[in-house]
């Protein structure tokens, strides 16, 4: 969760209990904030529980400060599993193609580098040069000093087309930040991103489709879950659990050919109707 999302987060739930204590949060009032969220901001049960972890946080943090003597509890919906959204090559292309134009170079090299590191939002607008090593081909998105959160940030080498393309770049380099636009570094993209989206034709697209591409072409290029997880700081639990349909494993394929089921030019004839 970026900066900006955990304010406005934390605001929207300081207003909405402003006048409930602890003693308040009940199954009573639980249910009243999943019905009142729904009503006014069309929220799904993800949406609210990404909320509620949020609130979970601040009890938790209040009971180990002596403020609370028990936090109460609050509740997790059930959420549907849903398609993880990524690019097919031709939207990849129509999306390269959309960030054309010396005014649109920051976002070329934005979407560029996010769909050859499969890095975050803020990890590729916090990047700075120092942390690219050219001869090693290495990239660390990791800023130095930065809380380690459970969102990792790899610290791994990209492919050499795109070291090409950081190297033309740092050759025309305006300040220490990779991207930067109007002489200054970005907090945010994405709604130049949305719009080069619809520029392309692409829909449910955001910027953090870019990770989900990224590991779902390693996936299916036959690159291992352990290898892919290295590249992209995520644990090979969540890559087999997300991306797992993904995964190419040759071994299976030779263990389905092992059986070999008689022809069907064997099977006896029959006059039955219907067969």
């Amino acid at each position: 969760m970026s900066a900006d999302t955990a304010t406005r987060t934390f605001d929207l739930l300081v207003e909405y209990y402003k006048d409930t204590t602890a003693a308040g949060i009940t199954s009573a009032s639980n249910k009243k904030f999943e019905r009142d969220m729904r009503k006014k901001h069309g929220w799904a049960n993800s949406t609210i529980n990404r909320h509620r972890n949020t609130l979970r946080a601040a009890f938790k943090h209040a009971v180990r400060d002596g403020k609370l003597k028990y936090a109460p509890f609050v509740p997790t919906l059930k959420v549907v599993g849903q398609k993880e959204r990524w690019l097919l090559t031709e939207e990849a292309i129509r999306l390269y193609r959309a960030c054309l134009g010396k005014r649109l170079r920051y976002l070329n090299l934005f979407v560029r580098l996010g769909l050859a590191t499969g890095a975050r939002h803020e990890a590729l607008l916090s990047l700075t040069w120092d942390r690219v090593d050219f001869e090693t081909g290495y990239i660390d998105f990791n800023v130095p000093g930065r809380v380690i959160t459970k969102k990792r940030r790899p610290n791994a080498p990209t492919d050499d087309r795109t070291m090409k393309l950081l190297k033309a770049a740092f050759r025309v380099r305006t300040g220490e930040y990779v991207i930067m636009h109007r002489g200054g570094p970005l907090l945010s993209v994405k709604k130049a991103f949305s719009e080069a989206c619809k520029r392309a034709k692409i829909s449910g697209v955001t910027a953090h489709t870019m990770k989900h591409t990224y590991i779902t072409w390693l996936l299916r290029a036959g690159v291992a879950p352990w290898h892919v997880s290295g590249l992209t700081a995520t644990s090979v639990a969540t890559i087999l659990r997300v991306y797992g349909h993904h995964v190419k494993d040759d071994t299976l394929k030779l263990a389905a050919n092992t059986l070999k089921p008689p022809s069907a030019r064997i099977v006896p004839e029959t006059k039955e109707k219907g067969l």
